[in-house]
């Protein structure tokens, strides 16, 4: 096809090198220096350019020329459509068209699992009336009297519920923290939900189940939320302001007790609550009657699709300038905050999925049925007055795949080959399409359904405790309304799942060895794996003869190898950087890849004065430790007094060579010279006399046991 193939930026690299620098790590009195004597915590932050960087200023919002200006899948190659930010700091076009690449890294916890649970409960008001005294002739008594007729009579209100249940999954080795960047900010983290305008909410009454009455979600979000909700941004939640989430835990959060309307912005707390939600303030569902049965009828109810896509975008404030405001402005939320990820569902159709087929009797298998209206839960418990459990009608449960990974509708169903993520797709990417699980080779048309990380399932539970399994909470915890909620994770979200589960890293200390950067999350599709570097699996959707293929429109490749290849045999790291102080510090804001003769402020505090960083970069953090610049490592290596981090390195002095080991030491191409690795030996060697040394120094060992 032409063009040109490009991969990560060498400058996310680096990022990811030097994250060590911004880490925080409390107080940690009494501990060693250099150890880990409190949990060290990093700023949770997305890509970078992000929205403000990469917008162009004052446009519009809410169509698919936002998502080409980050990283949109196919624009990763070709450049996107539309103009971008003149002052964008990338300089990567492709006949003029931006290319958005990464100059920093991801890290950032990510949506394990959305579960939107709908449901229904019901209001019986009871109405006693007197009539009008009438005079009337008693038989019995022989005479007139005047009497009083009383009537009683019932009215049934039914409210559609929306409970979301999230669970964000902390898969590093550090604390993250989801922190506002400005003191102005209202929020630091948000997910929204959007494309469910074929998504629709149906009511049967089986006094005439062929007639069924249906309206699309996003018409029944607008007539919550007075028409703020748009397909492109329906609503969205925010989790508790400056949450932090430690090293491997997966933390659920929910609505407080209680019930609150139907709003296009939804503030979730820390902890799992049943009775929480947001109800409808609809008068008639849209369906153009007040009165859809009586008393005696049966209802049928359900959440269905009809064909579309299903997005989540998580968001985040993690940038200069990010903000994240309360009101449900779509234009504040795509243009003031930094997008972590998108997760894109497309083409969906409920022959898809068995909850949703034709039954025996020609009704939906996954329909909720209820015999009458006393068969829904009452919204209100009858003695205490406290809002009660409603009734589950349809979850739409959006989940990275896990070890025991299900068919998409059937939750007790273990696919034939759980799908392996990192090692085969990245959950943390900021593209999470299902383009990434291939394209049809012929016409290059993107498969539907899911992306390869996640999958998407319509359920209907029938009841609550079989909704989430949620690890038991100990009595310190259940006396305390702040207390976090913590779910299973790792090969099984059941109760023989994991409490904690960590899958990936952040160096903290400098990085030794180029393995490390395995777990540096520079790429942004989801099908290119985040184990890429060292990683020796051959992505499926390339031959396997070849780096790059062309297929019809479109050019898929394989990044892990690419990657290796561009690493492995042509770089080293020297061990060479200044020390951390790891006692008393906390995390710094994400630092930019600076390319630009411009100073910038960052906010390592809140409620304190900004840092001010000028361009170039002198190797120092806030957070070196005094005593311990590049320099003075280099110094003492030099004079025999602290070795190198890697331990291995011994200090040599070039024949020939009369410059000083210092100024060798000091310049990265040239550093080399200076450095011998011991003990290590070249696989990739063409010399003979190597080999014969290393082969030669096992001779009489025994290399096999038993045979």
């Amino acid at each position: 096809l032409g063009g040109t193939l490009r991969g990560p930026s060498w400058w996310a690299l680096r990022d990811y090198h030097r994250l060590y620098k911004q880490i925080g790590w409390g107080s940690a009195l009494g501990a060693a220096d250099r150890s880990i004597g409190a949990n060290p915590t990093l700023i949770a932050r997305s890509f970078y350019p992000n929205v403000t960087a990469g917008h162009p200023e004052g446009g519009g919002a809410g169509d698919n020329g936002i998502r080409n200006r980050l990283y949109g899948y196919s624009d990763v190659f070709n450049g996107e459509v539309a103009v971008s930010n003149p002052n964008a700091p990338i300089g990567d076009y492709d006949n003029g068209k931006l290319v958005p690449r990464p100059l920093n890294c991801a890290v950032s916890p990510y949506v394990s699992r959305v579960q939107l649970v709908f449901s229904v409960n019901k209001t019986v008001t009871t109405t006693t009336k007197l009539s009008d005294p009438v005079r009337e002739w008693d038989p019995i008594r022989r005479r007139w009297v005047w009497v009083v007729y009383v009537t009683t009579s019932k009215s049934i209100n039914l409210e559609l519920n929306l409970t979301p249940v999230v669970s964000i999954h902390n898969p590093y080795n550090v604390a993250l923290q989801f922190r506002r960047m400005t003191q102005n900010g209202d929020q630091s983290v948000a997910i929204s939900f959007s494309d469910m305008s074929k998504w629709n909410f149906v009511i049967r009454n089986y006094a005439n189940p062929s007639t069924p009455k249906s309206i699309p979600l996003s018409e029944f979000f607008n007539m919550q939320a007075a028409d703020t909700a748009t397909d492109a941004d329906t609503f969205k939640v925010f989790l508790p302001k400056d949450v932090v989430i430690g090293p491997g835990e997966t933390r659920v959060f929910s609505c407080p007790s209680g019930n609150e309307k139907w709003a296009q912005a939804v503030q979730l707390t820390n902890t799992y609550s049943t009775t929480g939600g947001f109800f409808d303030d609809a008068a008639n569902w849209g369906f153009g009657a007040a009165k859809l049965f009586d008393g005696t009828n049966s209802i049928g109810m359900q959440i269905n699709p009809a064909g579309g896509n299903f997005r989540m975008r998580h968001a985040l404030t993690s940038w200069p300038g990010d903000e994240i405001k309360n009101t449900g402005s779509t234009v504040d939320f795509f243009f003031k905050s930094s997008e972590q990820a998108e997760v894109v569902h497309k083409n969906i159709s409920a022959t898809t999925f068995t909850n949703l087929k034709a039954a025996a009797n020609g009704l939906p298998t996954g329909e909720k049925f209820f015999a009458d209206y006393n068969f829904i839960n009452d919204k209100f418990d009858p003695v205490t007055g406290a809002p009660a459990e409603p009734s589950i009608i349809t979850v739409i449960e959006i989940a990275a795949k896990t070890a025991d990974s299900t068919v998409p509708d059937a939750a007790n169903a273990a696919t034939a080959s759980p799908f392996p993520l990192y090692s085969h797709s990245n959950p943390l990417a900021a593209s999470s399409r299902p383009d990434g699980a291939g394209r049809d080779p012929s016409t290059g048309v993107a498969l539907p359904g899911a992306a390869p990380s996640y999958e998407l399932k319509i359920l209907t539970p029938d009841a609550w405790e079989n909704l989430i399994e949620l690890v038991p909470r100990t009595a310190a915890q259940e006396l305390d309304p702040e207390a976090p909620t913590f779910a299973y994770n790792g090969f099984t979200r059941h109760v023989d799942g994991s409490t904690k589960v960590i899958l990936t890293e952040i160096p903290l200390v400098q990085p030794t060895s180029l393995a490390q950067y395995t777990h540096a999350n520079f790429g942004v599709r989801d099908q290119a794996p985040l184990f890429s570097i060292g990683n020796s699996f051959a992505t499926t959707l390339v031959p396997a003869e070849q780096a790059w293929h062309n297929y019809s429109g479109w050019t898929e490749y394989d990044q892990t190898y690419l990657l290796n290849a561009a690493l492995w045999d042509g770089y080293f790291l020297s061990s060479i950087a200044p020390q951390m102080t790891t006692r008393g510090t906390t995390p710094l804001a994400p630092r930019i890849s600076n390319l630009e003769p411009k100073t910038i402020s960052y906010a390592d505090s809140i409620t304190g004065a900004p840092t001010n960083e000028k361009p170039g970069d002198t190797g120092l953090s806030p957070n070196t430790k005094p005593g311990f610049t590049r320099e003075s490592v280099v110094k003492s290596f030099v004079q025999g007094i602290t070795p190198l981090d890697n331990p291995r390195f011994a200090l040599i002095t070039p024949a020939g060579n009369e410059t000083s080991q210092e100024v060798l030491l000091a310049d990265h191409r040239r550093s080399a010279s200076v450095l011998l690795n011991t003990g290590a030996f070249n696989v990739n060697s063409t010399s003979v006399e190597a080999w014969k040394a290393f082969l030669g120094s096992t001779r009489k060992m025994a290399m096999l046991d038993g045979g």
